[in-house]
């Protein structure tokens, strides 16, 4: 999901994307933005939300939505042809390292909607609604899906 944050509610339109309600602490960006804002100085700027379980990685996918943002607002053009190839490539291999741990998938689709574990119905199974004691933790999921992802670039298939 691209996100921006503008001086002006003009550029933030131009970019055709949804503008940050976020209000806490933003680091360097933040304190860029107010001090081009005091001094009258336009300035827009496009970032994307990465999950936490991929957010390590080197990750084809954001650099595409952003670049292709980028080219849009400043009326360039770029061949991003190669990148997009390859974010599509990137977004399988992610789906398929989730596809071959279940739980994981399971635990990630309750994220996604919201939901924790008293969500779910009260007429399922019991071992349905049961998180896995042994579920990863968001840095080992990242450690995981990174390595099962350097595995398949080396053309190794397993372990």
């Amino acid at each position: 999901e691209l996100v921006c944050l503008a001086t002006e509610p003009e550029l933030a339109a131009r970019t055709g994307v949804e503008t940050t309600k976020y209000e806490g602490p933003t680091g360097i960006v933040g304190v860029i933005h107010t001090r081009l804002q005091d001094a009258l100085m336009p300035a827009v700027s496009i970032w994307v939300n990465i999950p936490q379980y991929i957010s390590s990685l080197p990750n084809p996918k954001a650099a595409y939505a952003l670049l292709e943002r980028l080219s849009a607002v400043g009326e360039f053009r770029m061949d991003l042809s190669e990148l997009e190839r390859s974010a599509e490539k990137f977004d399988s291999k992610v789906e398929e390292a989730i596809e071959e741990r279940p739980e994981i998938a399971r635990f990630l689709s309750r994220g996604r909607r919201g939901e924790d574990a008293s969500d779910e119905p009260e007429e399922e199974e019991p071992s349905s609604r049961e998180i896995p004691e042994d579920l990863p933790s968001g840095e080992e999921l990242a450690d995981e899906i990174e390595s099962y992802l350097r595995r398949r670039k080396n053309g190794e298939e397993s372990d």
